[in-house]
Formats: structure tokens, C-alpha cells, sequence
């Protein structure tokens, strides 16, 4: 059946597009299931990503918290020169 055939619907125009809606429809469900294993990959990277911010985030508060500072160096090396 064309758009512009103003005349009702035969059966064999209503199964012709019953099965092209069957197979775009298994075409969609494919394509969903492949978009669901890439969502649950990136779930798992960004899992990781976020684990490893975390770890590094608390690397860098220690470094922060144990580091002298230039005024620090400065200080130790005067009171030396004043022995």
C-alpha cells in the first residue's frame, strides 16, 4: 500500500507491513540489548574511575599533611646556620 493510495488496507498490504514492523521491532530490541551490555561496561569503568579519585584524593590530603613547605625548609636551614 503507497501513502497516496487513498483505497483501504488489503491483508496482504496489513501482513506485508506487519512484517516489516516485526523485524524493525527485533532490529530495536537487538539494538537495545547491545546499548544495555555498553551501559553496564561503563557503570564498571566508571566504578573504577571513581574508586581510583577516591584512593588519590586521599594520597594527596597525606602528602599535604606530611610535606614541608618552602617557609618550613627556610626555617630549618636558619636555625642551622645560627648553630
Amino acid at each position: 500500500m503507497h501513502i497516496e493510495d487513498s483505497r483501504p488496507a488489503s491483508k496482504t498490504d496489513i501482513a506485508r507491513l506487519e512484517h516489516k514492523l516485526d523485524g524493525n521491532i527485533s532490529r530495536l530490541d537487538g539494538n537495545i540489548s547491545r546499548l544495555d551490555g555498553n551501559i553496564s561496561r561503563l557503570d564498571q569503568k566508571i566504578d573504577r574511575v571513581a574508586s581510583a579519585v577516591v584512593k588519590l584524593q586521599s594520597e594527596v590530603t597525606e602528602i599535604k599533611q606530611t610535606m614541608s613547605t618552602k617557609e618550613d625548609i627556610n626555617r630549618i636551614l636558619n636555625a642551622i646556620d645560627s648553630f
